[in-house]
């Protein structure tokens, strides 16, 4: 079994565009998708027969595959950052069409202009949706140093925990920034697994600290979305070479310079 897990950003309203609430300038499409089109999305998969499942409910397929079987159709939808419109615009629709999701929030940024706040996440916490970690600052993980990569993990699982007194096994790494200390050092910080940025579907072959994702923006029409999420046609080997010539490139210029030039491009504070 092949389980996409789909990447959002942030949901915004047209009127919202081109830049979005609570930010000092545009956010690059890659990071945004209308309501109106989520909206569609969410009605394909609902009248598709998809069901949405937990990181957990996967994790253990992945770990236990003759012992646990999930339903033919199933789908992760994960946001990172925390972004305001994942609680105004896409939490009603998940609620609307029966569907669950991860939202991983970088900590040290909740409540931030543009940003969803305690109360926000309490509340889609208690209807069901799961709040992850997203570290506490939203480093290149990478760059840090062990003691700092802990610092980033623990403390972020820990704050998370207190306020909605709920387990926090997941981290999300931002940027997609992991070094080969991220994952002893998540094992030993209590957390299950992880997602990353690498493009594909998950098997029992995958990683599960290094779970793979689909990034979904507003580059993508509604017939792009069914053929990515049923594994169709050419996009996951589009996107995984595209993915392999930024590797390249990050790797030629260094993390640091790497850094600067991504978030003057896509607008990320």
């Amino acid at each position: 079994m092949n389980v996409p897990i789909l990447m959002y950003h942030e949901v915004i309203d047209a009127q919202d565009e081109p830049a979005c609430e609570g930010r000092a300038h545009p956010m690059a499409e890659t990071y945004y998708v209308k309501s109106g089109a989520f909206e569609q999305q969410l009605t394909f998969l609902h009248d598709s027969g998809f069901r949405t499942v937990s990181l957990a409910s996967l994790e253990h397929q992945l770990n236990e595959p003759h012992r646990r079987r999930l339903p033919e159709k199933s789908i992760v939808l994960s946001f990172d950052d925390g972004y305001i419109g994942n609680y105004t615009h896409a939490f009603p629709l998940l609620k609307k069409y029966g569907f669950h999701a991860v939202f991983f929030v970088a900590v040290g940024k909740i409540g931030q202009p543009g940003m969803m706040d305690w109360p926000m996440l309490e509340e889609m916490s208690r209807s069901g949706m799961s709040v992850q970690s997203h570290t506490m600052s939203h480093p290149f993980l990478k760059q840090l140093s062990d003691a700092q990569v802990r610092t980033e993990l623990l403390d972020s699982k820990r704050i998370i925990e207190q306020h909605l007194h709920t387990a926090v096994n997941f981290v999300s790494l931002p940027n997609g920034s992991y070094g080969d200390n991220y994952k002893s050092i998540a094992m030993a910080c209590g957390y299950l697994g992880g997602c990353s940025s690498k493009i594909g579907y998950n098997n029992t072959a995958t990683d599960g600290y290094l779970l793979r994702r689909i990034l979904i923006s507003s580059r993508f029409d509604i017939n792009e979305f069914r053929e990515i999420v049923l594994n169709k046609g050419f996009f996951e080997p589009f996107l995984a070479l595209k993915q392999s010539a930024l590797d390249m490139v990050r790797s030629f210029i260094g993390e640091n310079l790497y850094m600067d030039i991504y978030r003057v491009i896509f607008g990320l504070r």
